[in-house]
């Protein structure tokens, strides 16, 4: 359990139903999955959360995995999010 990323799956969620995309929370294998939760791999849309030092987001076959430490994995969220809402960050140039 860790509270960064279930607030940045709490997030997502809530920006893709906002978008009219319903999101089902899934697991990638059976260990340590609860029954009522399905088994998914990247064959299906999703996104993929993996914990690691290195703080990306790419696409792997259909998944758009989110790659980092828990507290960047808030922010690489919320750059999904704003892409979702159709908002580009906009950088400026000195």
């Amino acid at each position: 359990k860790d509270e960064n990323i279930d607030y940045s799956l709490n997030k997502l969620e809530y920006n893709l139903n906002t978008a009219g995309i319903r999101p089902v929370l899934s697991c990638t294998n059976d260990e340590g999955c609860p029954l009522d939760i399905p088994i998914k791999d990247c064959s299906e849309d999703s996104f993929y959360f993996i914990k690691g030092n290195i703080s990306k987001v790419y696409l792997r076959d259909k998944c758009i995995v989110i790659e980092g430490s828990s507290t960047e994995m808030v922010k690489l969220v919320d750059k999904i999010d704003l892409k979702v809402a159709g908002i580009e960050w906009i950088t400026q140039e000195e």
